[in-house]
């Protein structure tokens, strides 16, 4: 039996920037998330706790606490763009990222195209000027 296994998942378009891509809500980008980003740290926590002879309910404990990892790290990684002072012009927008993706199913899908042509005819995203208020207070993961 393989106590780890990697999982590599990337969606192509969700790397362009300033791409629309297909309507994706936060249950996706979890799923996203998790087989791109967080699926090796968990089985990495879930095999270290079966290689110390602990039973399946510390293991599956131990994989959630790596997936919840991942997907913090994954979150913080998003929101660095909306928090920093000052951005670097080249830095990609990715708009499936998680403030994006929770603003899209916020406003709906509409609104939110519309909202994102409105700040791509100025020719560049301006994080301070077009970060939208999020109630990031929630528990989403």
């Amino acid at each position: 039996m393989d106590l780890v296994q990697g999982v590599y998942h990337e969606n192509s378009t969700s790397a362009k920037e300033n791409h629309i891509t297909e309507d994706i809500g936060i249950s996706t980008w979890k799923k996203q998330t998790f087989l791109s980003h967080g699926a090796l740290l968990a089985k990495s926590c879930q095999a270290a706790m079966e290689l110390a002879k602990h039973d399946a309910d510390v293991q599956d404990m131990a994989f959630q606490y790596g997936k919840h990892m991942a997907m913090s790290h994954k979150i913080n990684s998003d929101l660095q763009p909306f928090i920093k002072e000052k951005t670097s012009d080249s830095m990609a927008f990715n708009l499936n990222s998680a403030p994006i993706v929770l603003h899209q199913e916020f406003l709906g899908r509409d609104l939110w195209i519309k909202q994102i042509g409105e700040v791509q005819e100025k020719g560049r995203l301006d994080y301070a000027k077009y970060s939208w208020n999020l109630d990031l207070s929630a528990t989403y993961v």
